[in-house]
């Protein structure tokens, strides 16, 4: 650009963009932000104050979305989705091999399946992989054995929830047996208590008669 009293202005050079950071945290404190761009854990100075911040970036932040597949009307000749004929197949059930389109299939722990046989996975053949809930029984137990005058009744159903269920995960995130344990030796502390209870007043009621 020619200026008429400044003459030809200099460019400016254009700087590359900058790459995005993997994630902004805040010091803890001065409560100012900072840029991330490691992964997993990790450790750096406050770009402000210089305090020391201890950091985990979660692989789940570097990854892009999964991309969804975009249905297609089918053409002739075409192999069809089973459940929407009108659009074409393009992905196969792992489970059952039917064609599939994009808009009738299910993504699931990087596989693709179809609503039915994940339906079938989930309720008929209760794979543990493919629940939509799970029932935490140790808490379960905990809570009937928290029923003090109706532990008579609630003990012995607490002490075979226990035992039938020992082998069912603990949770979605993994945890240790503490709960189970404590849960099983109280159910057993109350069964015995009122074990000795019932034997002292059969004995005390005994001897009344006689």
């Amino acid at each position: 650009m020619n200026d008429p009293i400044l003459g030809d202005a200099p460019k400016i050079p254009q700087l590359p963009p900058k790459e995005r950071p993997l994630g902004i945290i805040a010091c803890p404190k001065c409560r100012m932000e900072n840029e991330v761009e490691a992964v997993g854990v990790g450790e750096t100075n406050c770009q402000f104050c210089r305090a020391p911040i201890s950091f985990r970036i979660f692989p789940r932040l570097t990854k892009a979305p999964p991309k969804k597949l975009q249905p297609h009307p089918a053409e002739g000749g075409d192999a069809t989705c089973q459940f929407y004929p009108e659009l074409k197949a393009e992905v196969i059930c792992d489970e059952c091999g039917c064609f599939m389109s994009g808009k009738a299939s299910v993504n699931w722990d990087g596989k693709t399946f179809c609503l039915p046989c994940l339906h079938n996975l989930r309720e008929q053949k209760a794979d543990t992989n493919y629940r939509a809930s799970l029932k935490i029984w140790d808490n379960r137990a905990l809570g009937l054995l928290a029923m003090l005058p109706l532990t008579l009744f609630t003990g012995p159903i607490a002490l075979f929830v226990l035992l039938r269920f020992r082998k069912e995960p603990v949770g979605w995130v993994p945890r240790g047996r503490f709960r189970w344990w404590l849960a099983l030796i109280f159910s057993i502390i109350v069964l015995s208590g009122w074990t000795a209870l019932v034997i002292v007043w059969v004995a005390m009621l005994t001897r009344e008669l006689s």
